[in-house]
């Protein structure tokens, strides 16, 4: 589904207390830029909106590797977030009963240093003790003692995933697994390449090559947004155009805030989104392809590259079945699969025979080319990996 809009929890919010669903809400957010869910936008009567990060900039991972050692082992990821860690310590050595909202507040912001935690709503309710919000039914504490927090480990919420496999290689205690993560974080690497590039063509359309007004779009601080609904409606059309955005893709978010607060229309953006992401399809012909066949392609950029492999073993009416195998990325191997096609495309379940953090997308077969189209998504790479499968011998070993 869609992803929630600052605007839809805002709404959500006002519904719930049009609906008698709190007299008091104190609600703690922890993600990058985390300020602009409510900048100028939380109107919910007796809400207390604490954020870690003001709307310009991002939170911070923390105990991140070299310091992710839980009982002696390197658990290979970041173990918590700056903001929520000092705010969960707080609440576990907190007296319930007599620490108030605001002392919690002031606890936590102290102890914050990465990220500028910040307050907004309604501030009436600040001298109430946290039990009234957090904890049993009775308002006690857990009773634990304060544990130590390391000065250190501290990482850039939208750099966590490179830093971690950066500390892959550096931990792999094999060539081989040294050479597997070495490919991941170059993969990695280039996919962010491509996302910025992705981005840079859209704003370089959207101010007709203009560099200087193309870098404040794409960098520019977004201090609050100024119309939410031309904001929601780019994202929507960027993730359609674009595939989905994952944490370092999200940034350019901004991109489509600046857009709209500088009263650019919708039709102008949505023009540059298509142009830039390149939505059209050439995929054409709805007719059905002959079996047996083989078809295979390669997709990719900047050294990100996948290639598929489609072998239809046999069609008839409407349904047939296939082996579909890629390698690159991700190595994919799903032998004997059932499928339907309804014009152009092609629906096959391949849930049990691809690895975690990969989706078929979509499969298309072009009738008037005689190819099919394939959409792949890889959890390691930002954008859809999309290849146009060329039809080939079945007998010979295919080099693309």
């Amino acid at each position: 589904g869609d992803y929630i809009h600052a605007s839809d929890l805002n709404d959500a919010l006002v519904a719930m207390h049009t609906q008698g669903m709190y007299s008091e809400l104190l609600f703690y957010l922890e993600a990058c830029e985390s300020g602009s869910i409510f900048a100028n936008l939380l109107k919910a009567p007796s809400v207390k909106a604490v954020t870690a990060a003001n709307p310009t900039e991002s939170s911070w991972g923390y105990y991140c590797p070299p310091q992710d050692q839980v009982q002696g082992k390197s658990i290979g990821s970041c173990l918590g977030d700056e903001f929520s860690i000092h705010w969960m310590e707080d609440a576990d050595v907190a007296d319930f009963k007599t620490e108030t909202i605001g002392q919690q507040v002031k606890n936590v912001t102290a102890l914050t240093a990465k990220s500028h935690v910040t307050e907004y709503g309604d501030s009436s309710f600040d001298g109430e003790v946290i039990g009234h919000f957090e904890g049993s039914v009775d308002g006690s504490s857990i009773g634990l003692s304060h544990g130590e927090t390391k000065d250190g480990g501290a990482v850039n919420s939208r750099d966590v995933e490179v830093h971690l496999a950066y500390y892959k290689v550096l931990r792999a205690e094999s060539a081989e697994t040294r050479k597997q993560a070495e490919k991941a974080l170059a993969a990695l690497l280039a996919s962010r390449a491509e996302v910025d590039a992705k981005f840079q063509k859209i704003a370089d359309l959207a101010t007709k090559g203009d560099q200087s007004k193309a870098e404040e779009l794409l960098e520019g601080q977004v201090k609050d947004l100024k119309d939410a609904v031309c904001h929601k409606e780019s994202l929507r059309a960027a993730t359609q155009a674009c595939g989905s955005f994952n944490d370092y893709a999200l940034r350019y978010s901004r991109l489509f805030a600046n857009m709209c607060n500088v009263g650019m229309g919708m039709e102008e953006i949505l023009s540059a989104v298509e142009e830039g992401c390149g939505s059209t399809s050439s995929c054409t012909g709805s007719g059905d392809p002959v079996a047996p066949a083989c078809y295979s392609g390669s997709a990719g950029a900047l050294g990100v590259t996948e290639t598929v492999t489609v072998t239809l073993d046999k069609y008839s009416s409407g349904s047939g079945q296939m082996d579909f195998a890629g390698t690159g990325v991700e190595s994919i191997n799903c032998k004997a699969k059932q499928f339907t096609k309804s014009g152009q495309a092609i629906s096959l379940d391949v849930s049990d025979c691809v690895p975690s953090g990969v989706t078929v997308k979509s499969v298309e077969y072009c009738s008037d080319s005689d190819t099919i189209a394939v959409s792949v998504g890889v959890k390691l790479v930002p954008l859809p990996i999309k290849a146009t499968l060329k039809k080939v011998a079945c007998s010979s070993e295919v080099v693309v």
